[in-house]
């Protein structure tokens, strides 16, 4: 038997998505759409508003060899950096899996950040919390003792 969550009432799930819709308005779809917009405007030296151009932004830069001459070394950039990384981690997730010369020593190296990092944060919530220094001081100095 599926046991299953009901709502006697249609607005409670509406209550529910509100919220969620909100921020993806607000986040996701009010940002880009302004973005379209300049995009289909000129803005105006030092201020002084925008000009409606519409797709004249777009033709120019279509139209424009160095764009092209950038996307091109964007797309080598991107494929041989991807390549390269991926043959790096091959060849590091073989040192971690086989028994080979040296392979030892990379395990520890790859150990280290998981004993590093608690010990660091410590240390760095150490400084931030001080009563002394850094950011509890300031709260310190607004609300003596409160530290």
């Amino acid at each position: 038997m599926e046991k299953r969550v009901t709502f006697g009432r249609w607005t409670i799930g509406i209550l529910f998505a509100v919220p969620q819709l909100i921020l993806i308005f607000t986040f996701f779809y009010w940002p880009a759409g302004q973005a379209v917009y300049w995009s289909l405007t000129l803005q105006q030296p030092w201020g002084g508003g925008n000009i409606w151009v519409g797709l004249d932004n777009f033709r120019s830069i279509l139209a424009n060899a160095d764009y092209w001459n950038s996307i091109t070394a964007s797309m080598i950039f991107a494929g041989i950096s991807t390549g390269l990384a991926m043959v790096i981690a091959l060849v590091l997730a073989a040192l971690t899996d086989r028994q080979l010369a040296g392979s030892w020593f990379y395990r520890v190296v790859l150990i280290w950040p998981y004993g590093i990092a608690a010990p660091a944060l410590a240390l760095a919530f150490r400084f931030i919390l001080a009563p002394e220094a850094g950011f509890m001081a300031v709260v310190n100095k607004v609300w003596p003792g409160f530290w």
